[in-house]
């Protein structure tokens, strides 16, 4: 941090400065406009809560500026994943400031409040210029937000959607939008910034779509209804974002397909069990199978399993009358030797 302070013509061979105790020093240096370096002293007003810095001088002054370069401490402030540094001033009578931050290695300028920056200087590290002035009615008030997890966010993003990891990638890419989209951002293209990760986005979640109903498809082609229905639920949410009305009653229909065709399933495996057990004499059983199996083709509106569990049943039937005709057959041949036997 750079601040001027203006000095008028004085032999007084010391000035005292006054500073908020919430601000820390460390490396301080003080020369005049000419480059001469000030011997100084910073101590600690217990009553007013503040440091001092008291310039010693060993000669009178003429009308002339500090130029007061220091480094300051504890006054970052971090919330979330963002950085926040905020410097202001106050002093009775006006001053002139110069304020120069660098940010460290690889932080992006997300935002400067308060003051209009000279210019904002970028390469391996970002640096701003700030100028303006405190006196009895303004500080000389600014706060600078900065972070690299945006940057980074992006980069884990693209790199999970080279690999195709869709997911991940869009979470990492909505996780850089969140951060940025937080500010009024200092850089220019700050609002393309935000669309283009926003395409991108769409652009993944338009892929993923397509991808997931294939996959879909191709579980629903083995038959494979437990694995293909979820999947064409995930397509038909994803879809339901990209407000593609069309692909989503698409996937609704395939939905519904792999129930119709697991019920199915279900209603074959009823039928076959009623088989078994007609095989095995277990007539009075097949027949109940028979019948639930035939409700179930009925509601899934299957028309020839329908028909072919009446055939069943017709089966069922013809073995009760051959069974009921054997009966009575053998009730009138018991009858008729029984009357022989009285006679």
């Amino acid at each position: 941090m750079e601040a001027i302070v203006p000095l008028e013509k004085s032999t007084d061979s010391y000035k005292f400065l006054e500073v908020p105790e919430e601000i820390w020093i460390k490396n301080i240096e003080i020369r005049t406009e000419s480059g001469d370096s000030i011997n100084h002293e910073i101590t600690y007003n217990n009553i007013t809560k503040t440091q001092i810095i008291t310039l010693m001088f060993s000669q009178p002054l003429t009308d002339s500026t500090l130029n007061i370069e220091l480094d300051l401490m504890d006054i970052i402030q971090k919330k979330d994943e963002i950085f926040f540094f905020e410097w202001w001033y106050a002093s009775e009578e006006e001053e002139y400031h110069t304020a120069v931050v660098t940010l460290p290695q690889g932080e992006e300028l997300l935002e400067l409040k308060y003051i209009t920056p000279e210019k904002a200087e970028e390469g391996d590290r970002v640096t701003v210029f700030c100028k303006g002035k405190s006196g009895p009615k303004d500080d000389f008030r600014f706060q600078i937000a900065f972070s690299s997890a945006g940057r980074y966010y992006i980069g884990l993003a693209e790199k999970y959607q080279e690999e195709e990891r869709y997911d991940p990638a869009i979470f990492y890419y909505r996780r850089a939008k969140s951060i940025y989209g937080q500010f009024n951002l200092y850089r220019p293209d700050g609002a393309a910034l935000l669309a283009e990760l926003q395409n991108r986005i769409f652009a993944m979640q338009k892929i993923q779509a397509d991808s997931t109903f294939k996959e879909g498809l191709a579980a629903l082609d083995q038959k494979d209804f437990e694995t293909a229905k979820p999947l064409f639920e995930k397509a038909q949410n994803l879809y339901n974002i990209l407000k593609d009305t069309e692909r989503e009653s698409k996937c609704r229909e395939m939905i519904n397909e792999c129930e119709r065709l697991k019920g199915l399933k279900e209603a074959d495996r009823v039928l076959e069990q009623g088989k078994e057990q007609y095989r095995n004499y277990g007539y009075l059983e097949a027949e109940k199978t028979f019948v639930q199996a035939k409700n179930m083709f009925e509601e899934l509106g299957d028309a020839e399993k329908v028909s072919e569990c009446e055939e069943w049943l017709q089966k069922c039937n013809d073995i009760y009358e051959t069974v009921l005709m054997a009966i009575l057959g053998i009730l009138v041949i018991s009858l008729t030797l029984r009357q022989r036997f009285r006679e």
